[in-house]
């Protein structure tokens, strides 16, 4: 038997690992929360960077572009997760975008006009897919903050788009803890 999804569901979750230490659980607003185990997933802004212009490498390795011959630099990290709805059902084929600043915290986006550091080996953005099962991987660097507003630096972190045909979309940041 086939089950229809139910109309009013609109998002699902974002399970996060990044240096196979952090682990975020990212949740959205349905009707039903209440009654699930997932806490709400904050939606939070795509911000100024958001790609918006084709490149030809937009694979899942953002330390590595195709026909270069040196890698990013920075601090190499794998993030790996699952996407599941708010039943812990996996959502299989969902597509996400991710991007984010490089290691000295300069985006790879003709806005960000910031006097940093541009690493021309580190890819920026990419896209991923869910597996059957909802899991998924991509290897980047650890951002680096930059400063935001006045005095106040803004913490490393990475943007993720999720989406999926019958769903709405969800649009939020995965934060890193400063070194102690």
């Amino acid at each position: 038997m086939t089950l229809k999804r139910p109309s009013w569901l609109r998002r699902r979750f974002l399970k996060l690992s990044a240096l196979g230490a952090t682990s975020l659980l990212f949740a959205a607003h349905t009707r039903s929360a209440e009654n699930s185990n997932f806490n709400p997933t904050p939606e939070q802004t795509e911000g100024p960077f958001f790609p918006n212009s084709s490149q030809k490498d937009m694979d899942l390795d953002l330390t590595y572009i195709q026909g270069h011959d040196k890698r990013a630099e920075g601090q190499f990290i794998k993030v790996s997760g699952r996407i599941v709805d708010q039943y812990g059902v996996p959502v299989k084929q969902a597509l996400i975008d991710v991007w984010q600043a490089n290691s000295f915290g300069k985006y790879h986006h003709e806005r960000d006009l910031r006097r940093v550091k541009v690493d021309e080996n580190f890819q920026g953005w990419g896209t991923v897919q869910t597996d059957d099962n909802g899991f998924y991987h991509f290897r980047s660097v650890k951002p680096g903050p930059y400063p935001a507003d006045g005095k106040w630096m803004r913490p490393p972190h990475i943007h993720f788009k999720v989406a999926k045909r019958g769903y709405r979309e969800l649009t939020t940041q995965m934060y890193f803890l400063r070194n102690r």
